[in-house]
């Protein structure tokens, strides 16, 4: 029998560009601005997130970073590549499906922060849905 898996009533995409540089991993020092989440989407889950480099990449990490009741966590982190982007090559990227093996829940008011471990400009989203 195969795993049921819940489709979400109503789906909001958020996205933030930053180059914020922070290696701290405990939430403290620079986040970007904030991906907020909404009574329309609340409560609800991250269905995925991801995030592509606006250029030229040096190794180091990217962090997703849940700011709830105060407090600030890293809820995922994706190892960057060092990648020159040009004609034949795509810029770096990377992507996380959060599931039911893997849920990442939130209700309203509660954040979403990305951080660069280094000054390097990203586009990051977060795709939230509802289930009723």
């Amino acid at each position: 029998m195969g795993k049921y898996r819940l489709q979400p009533s109503a789906k909001e995409t958020k996205t933030v560009v930053f180059s914020t540089a922070n290696t701290n991993r405990d939430g403290t020092g620079t986040l970007s601005s904030a991906i907020q989440a909404t009574a329309t989407t609340s409560p609800g889950r991250v269905l995925r997130a991801g995030v592509i480099a606006q250029g030229t990449t040096t190794a180091g990490a990217v962090g997703l970073y849940l700011v709830s009741g105060g407090n600030t966590r890293l809820v995922y982190e994706w190892a960057v590549d060092a990648l020159t982007p040009g004609a034949t090559a795509a810029a770096w990227s990377g992507s996380h499906v959060f599931d039911e093996d893997d849920p990442l829940e939130f209700v309203a008011g509660d954040t979403f922060k990305f951080a660069t471990q280094k000054g390097e400009a990203f586009t990051g989203t977060v795709v939230l849905g509802t289930y009723s």
